[in-house]
């Protein structure tokens, strides 16, 4: 008797490497997001206390990176619901994009 195994379509695995790769975009954007604005308040709080223009314009510049980690967060779950049947992918199911 012989026992038969089911392996996963090469799609479900797709979706799985796309889920996790979401996921570590994800916790990986957050990590920096926290990290800009706590940053971007000590600057802030060093700018003023010291009366430094170039300090506190350095604080805004980095508070401006959360803008960018919040375009990415976006990017990243809006990007998944893009991929359809109908987009051709490589052998071994890689998609071109």
């Amino acid at each position: 008797m012989t026992e038969t195994t089911t392996r996963p379509s090469s799609t479900s695995c797709q979706d799985f490497d796309d889920r996790r790769l979401v996921s570590e975009v994800r916790r990986v954007t957050l990590i920096g997001l926290v990290i800009n604005v706590a940053l971007s308040a000590l600057k802030l709080a060093a700018g003023i206390a010291g009366n430094s223009q170039a300090v506190v314009a350095d604080a805004v510049h980095s508070l401006s990176d959360t803008v960018t980690d919040v375009a990415v967060l976006v990017g990243s779950s809006s990007g998944r619901s893009l991929r359809t049947s109908a987009i051709p992918t490589v052998t071994g199911g890689s998609s071109f994009w």
